[in-house]
């Protein structure tokens, strides 16, 4: 039954943004290798970016997939908010991915294998129920697996932004559990009286380092979506970097 109710979100039509270029954005997005950043200010109704052209280009989601997989694990049933996920005693070159742990663990530290796991209890017909639903970037699940890091599903920076506010505004009707589930997975810390919730991701097949998520300030929610082409571990602090460079001109 819930995946029925699921099904009636395909007659949802998608919210189209007005997409406007900002000065200041692009001279930003110019200090990091192949940047590009958009940011969606709740009230404005407008999504401001470094390049237009950039912001509506899609790659490889990578880890910030985890959020929309991670929603449908949970409110599917398949997956609940205190199943452990065992350790398969491999070890894995990231030390923190070497234990037994929950679904939000797992979003913490970003570990691919339980989300592999994840993939493989959901099955394709059921995510890809989900993903259509979500109406995320190209909907497309197929490919090489993990197909977040190595298939054919692509994304957006104005679809990580329109994805970011239906899932904050529980605009899917997923069930509370999920969404609240997911959020707090999320939470980074704060900025300027703000809470953060984020979600950071690299795919080496395309380069694609991404940091994703929203500021959810007293007065308006920012969300954002930073893309930057990554060659080698120490450039991922760049993404957030960027991101705060960003939020720290806009947000008042």
């Amino acid at each position: 039954m819930r995946i029925l109710f699921i099904l009636l979100l395909f007659s949802f039509t998608a919210q189209a943004f007005e997409i406007q270029e900002s000065e200041i954005l692009r001279k930003l997005a110019a200090s990091a290798p192949d940047a590009v950043i958009a940011v969606y200010p709740s009230q404005e109704g407008v999504v401001f970016v470094s390049d237009t052209e950039k912001a509506n280009k899609r790659t490889l989601p990578a880890s910030t997939f985890k959020i929309p997989h991670a929603l449908a694990a949970i409110d599917s049933g398949i997956v609940h908010p205190d199943t452990l996920f065992k350790w398969d005693g491999v070890r894995r070159d990231t030390e923190s991915w070497n234990r037994d742990m929950t679904l939000a663990q797992a979003i913490k530290v970003s570990a691919v294998w339980v989300f592999e796991e994840v993939g493989r209890r959901l099955g394709q017909d059921v995510l890809n129920v989900y993903v259509s639903a979500f109406d995320y970037g190209n909907r497309d699940i197929s490919g090489e697996y993990p197909f977040w890091l190595r298939g054919n599903l692509k994304i957006s920076p104005v679809e990580q932004i329109r994805f970011m506010e239906k899932f904050n505004t529980n605009y899917f009707r997923l069930n509370k559990t999920a969404n609240d589930y997911v959020k707090d997975a999320m939470l980074s810390g704060s900025f300027k009286g703000c809470t953060v919730y984020a979600k950071s991701g690299w795919a080496g097949k395309d380069r694609s380092g991404w940091y994703a998520g929203f500021y959810d300030c007293p007065d308006e929610v920012y969300y954002f979506a930073v893309r930057i082409a990554i060659d080698s571990p120490e450039q991922l602090i760049l993404r957030q970097q960027l991101t705060e460079r960003a939020m720290s001109l806009i947000i008042d």
